[in-house]
């Protein structure tokens, strides 16, 4: 409320707050090609996660789900290119299996 109360009092002061969100924008590393998307299931890393009694993992599954992919950091190019990394990516999803990505963009994986 304190950022943006300034910008529009009446919504804060007679409207009714419903829930209040938030994003980020990613930004990818610049490369020999421009800058690369980022794009593919997302890993927990070590140190993201707790080990249960059992060994297994345990997360906090509303903030990290277990088969997580991602798309992202397409910069200006996403207009261009959204549609054909979007069904590489699909591809992906459906058939469980990331190499899908590679076949046709070797070096998908640079942020992990």
């Amino acid at each position: 409320k304190s950022r943006s109360y300034s910008l529009s009092p009446h919504l804060w002061d007679n409207g009714t707050i419903d829930r209040l969100t938030m994003g980020v924008r990613v930004q990818s590393h610049r490369g020999k090609f421009g800058r690369m998307p980022i794009i593919g299931r997302y890993s927990m890393l070590e140190g993201q996660y707790e080990t249960a009694a059992d060994g297994s993992a345990k997360y906090d599954d509303s903030i990290v789900h277990p088969n997580l992919w991602i798309f992202t950091g397409l910069s200006s190019r996403g207009m261009i290119y959204h549609a054909l990394f979007g069904k590489w990516l699909a591809d992906a999803i459906v058939n469980n299996n990331e190499e899908v990505v590679r076949e046709h963009f070797d070096g998908f994986d640079w942020w992990k």
